[in-house]
């Protein structure tokens, strides 16, 4: 975290929480999730010597370095496809001077590595399909947009308020074909949300960093793409809450948090 943030403190107390913070105990004490750890590691390494690529005047050492990491990442997990666009949200802000030719030219390694395991994954999907519970062609697709508000709503309020864990949550049951109704009011969480990183300007630029990195890593798991036989899953939120870890030193407009942070 030290690469994001010039205050070494805030680095630190982002990793404690990282470490610590109960969601995160099915990934690293369920033998099956051995790969949400590796998915981790490797992902972090990557965005670590992306960053390093960027702000050491472009060496291609790093760049190299981190292809390598994004492809172990890559076999680690299949959402480890959804790496490439962080990558865009750090050229966001270390790369604002460079051309646009410059920018994709950058990306397109990554993009064919990225097209390559999507379509190893799609294709182990629709092998497997067939051993898969049907149970998810119970619910059309508006279903699952509110599957995906509901899912945002769980993952973030489960950061603060980490009770009621399962290693399981099933797909809510319809009643005269309609979902419970928590999933319906869902979305003015949602909507919440993008009020306050609409109105992000008015605070530090890490704020924003933060939920759009939340948003990214979320996309793939949020069931609009129907994948498993729970509609969402604790160990989902391995990588993730690093971006709302990030928001809590943000909230404070011209702040003098981080030298606070640094006489702690």
């Amino acid at each position: 975290m030290i690469v994001w943030t010039k205050h070494s403190a805030a680095a630190i107390i982002i990793s404690v929480l990282f470490e610590i913070h109960p969601l995160h105990v099915e990934s690293v004490s369920w033998v099956s999730a051995l790969n949400d750890v590796l998915y981790g590691c490797f992902s972090l390494l990557a965005l670590i010597s992306y960053t390093k690529y960027l702000q050491k005047s472009r060496t291609n050492k790093y760049l190299i370095i981190t292809a390598i990491w994004f492809i172990t990442t890559c076999l680690s997990k299949t959402l480890a496809i959804i790496l490439s666009a962080i990558f865009l949200l750090l050229n966001r802000d270390f790369t604002a001077s460079m051309s646009q030719m410059n920018k994709l030219s950058q990306k397109i390694p990554f993009l064919l590595i990225r097209l390559l395991f999507a379509y190893v994954s799609l294709w182990a999907k629709n092998e497997m399909s067939s051993k898969i519970s049907n149970i998810t062609n119970l619910y059309g697709f508006s279903d699952r947009v509110f599957f995906a508000f509901y899912g945002i709503q769980f993952y973030f309020t489960k950061l603060l308020l980490p009770f009621g864990l399962s290693a399981f949550h099933a797909f809510p049951l319809k009643t005269r074909g309609s979902l419970p109704t928590q999933l319906y009011s869902s979305p003015v969480f949602t909507l919440i949300l993008i009020a306050i990183l609409y109105f992000a300007k008015l605070f530090r630029k890490e704020l924003i960093f933060g939920f759009l990195f939340f948003f990214i890593n979320i996309a793939l798991v949020i069931q609009i793409i129907s994948f498993g036989e729970t509609v969402i899953a604790e160990r989902y939120t391995y990588i993730l809450y690093i971006g709302l870890f990030f928001c809590s030193f943000s909230f404070q407009p011209n702040s003098n948090l981080g030298k606070r942070l640094n006489n702690v």
